[in-house]
């Protein structure tokens, strides 16, 4: 009897060492940002960067890889390049530049549309110095969150 009840405490206090220590690592967790405000910054940029600068950024490399930027840099709205609208997914990228205005803002809407506009009456579109600046600045968007991103993850890491 006496020893089942040492049993007894013994068990107890392994419980009360393993509920401490599982207490003192998801202090750690948290603090690595795995709980809390870190994870929803980190989950919400992942998901900005996943759904809606990663297609736009295949779809700069699909350009660039018709017309060179360097090419584009050195056009104007009289002499343009044709891209052919086959080279993209334009229901997709059209869905993102629509269903995301909130987080690319109007001016990139407006080129979009000008985009689509083109598209629908010619099959292509022209890819000129303007379109290029406007490339350009979405494809250094992409790469501000994918670093900021990248920065994250190793906070997390370390």
């Amino acid at each position: 009897m006496a020893l089942r009840a040492v049993d007894e405490a013994t068990k107890m206090g392994y419980w009360g060492i393993f509920a401490a220590s599982l207490f003192a690592l998801a202090n750690v967790l948290d603090a690595l940002g795995f709980f809390g405000k870190k994870a929803e910054e980190y989950a919400l940029l992942e998901k900005r960067l996943t759904q809606v600068y990663s297609p736009i950024h295949a779809m700069i490399i699909a350009i660039n890889n018709e017309v060179p930027r360097e090419k584009a840099l050195h056009m104007t709205v009289e002499r343009a390049a044709m891209v052919p609208a086959k080279l993209i997914d334009f229901n997709r990228l059209s869905l993102i530049f629509k269903g995301y205005a909130h987080v690319l803002g109007n001016r990139h809407l407006q080129q979009w549309l000008s985009i689509e506009r083109e598209r629908d009456a010619l099959g292509a579109f022209y890819m000129n110095k303007q379109r290029q600046e406007w490339l350009d600045e979405l494809e250094s968007e992409y790469q501000r969150h994918l670093k900021e991103l990248q920065k994250m993850e190793e906070k997390m890491v370390s």
